[in-house]
């Protein structure tokens, strides 16, 4: 690690640093039910993935199944709706904070690398998130969605803070596909947040993220906790990414300067 370089760290929120058992998505329906036609029966349950989702793309796509024009100014009122149920209603002593987080936030700030959140939250619920979990102190600067529709809009607000500071963006932490998508997008490296990485089919995760995959190297830590890939498309050889897939945030830190010398060299 150079002294004169500034290193950054992107992390995604819901389901990579905390998980709210299901709270953000039950009021996120809750205040949608206010904008349903008259008449409608309440829901609460829809089959949209909010895994990996984009909240405006999420409140389109309720609309469209609803026969609702969407429009900004309605998301607005519907963003009201949906924090203010939130404050009211969740219970963040019951949410999961995931195991050795705040040891590894902690031991990034010692090397004096800057954590950042990319995250398809709306802002004022997801720092709601992050200081009820106690993990906003940890971060210093949040692209959250306004009126994005995918990942990878979100992430040029990051792609942007890091060039104009002159950041050397090691990589991005998440737990869904498309956080791997849109890190390959910018060509940066992936960290990627597994619940059990000795079950995983790899294959099957490298040919969601892109049917074109490659693995071109393949290693692990010596205890076999964490893997590291390099990988191309087939159809563009030269070019390579960097993912590593972990399952434990107390094995990260154990193993970060390997795994940081893998994703910056």
């Amino acid at each position: 690690m150079k002294k004169e370089q500034r290193y950054l760290i992107s992390f995604d929120l819901d389901g990579t640093l905390l998980f709210t058992n299901k709270e953000g998505k039950d009021s996120f329906l809750k205040g949608f039910n206010f904008y349903l036609p008259p008449g409608h029966a309440y829901i609460d349950e829809i089959d949209i993935s909010f895994k990996g989702g984009v909240d405006f793309k999420i409140f389109c796509e309720l609309c469209k199944m609803f026969n609702i024009k969407a429009n900004k100014t309605l998301f607005e009122n519907f963003s009201n709706k949906y924090l203010e149920f939130f404050k009211n209603y969740s219970t963040p002593s019951k949410w999961i904070i995931y195991e050795g987080i705040f040891e590894f936030l902690s031991s990034l700030r010692q090397k004096g690398i800057e954590c950042t959140v990319v995250s398809g939250n709306l802002y004022d619920t997801g720092i709601f998130k992050l200081k009820s979990a106690n993990l906003y102190e940890y971060f210093s600067f949040f692209a959250f969605n306004n009126f994005e529709k995918n990942r990878i809009n979100i992430m040029k607000k990051i792609m942007k803070y890091s060039d104009k500071n002159n950041f050397y963006y090691i990589a991005h932490v998440g737990d869904s596909i498309s956080d791997i998508q849109s890190s390959f997008n910018f060509s940066l490296p992936s960290i990627y947040f597994a619940d059990k990485i000795s079950d995983m089919d790899v294959d099957k995760l490298l040919f969601q993220v892109n049917t074109n995959l490659n693995i071109l190297k393949f290693s692990e830590t010596q205890d076999e906790t964490i893997k590291l890939f390099i990988l191309n498309l087939k159809n563009k050889i030269r070019k390579s990414f960097k993912l590593v897939i972990f399952s434990s945030y107390s094995k990260l830190k154990l193993h970060f300067d390997e795994i940081f010398d893998f994703l910056t060299c």
